[in-house]
């Protein structure tokens, strides 16, 4: 009999490749590997790297990694009932001037 994975889920697909997907710490939506693996232990070695990364506190959320800085720092502007509004216009003039897109010379 097998060993059962503690971490992950990997499955042979019609294609005879192998899929690997794990659910992310703290819970959320099922994720999947980017691409598909030639062998199961390829599948098996990718989610070993995924484990180790979020042991290490280096893994990033590949949908959180997808939204920019600025949308990022925006909402948090909007949102937050501590920040007053000067405060919130000071932040958002810092935004648009220092940490926005610049403009191709």
């Amino acid at each position: 009999m097998g060993k059962r994975r503690q971490f992950g889920y990997v499955r042979k697909l019609p294609s005879g490749r192998f899929h690997a997907s794990f659910v992310p710490p703290g819970g959320g939506a099922r994720q999947n590997a980017p691409h598909t693996f030639k062998t199961k232990t390829d599948a098996n070695r990718w989610l070993t790297l995924v484990t180790a990364d979020i042991s290490r506190g280096v893994w990033l959320d590949d949908r959180a990694a997808a939204e920019t800085f600025g949308n990022y720092a925006r909402a948090i502007l909007r949102d937050s009932p501590k920040i007053g509004v000067r405060w919130r216009e000071t932040c958002e003039r810092n935004l648009r001037l220092h940490l926005g897109p610049r403009a191709a010379s």
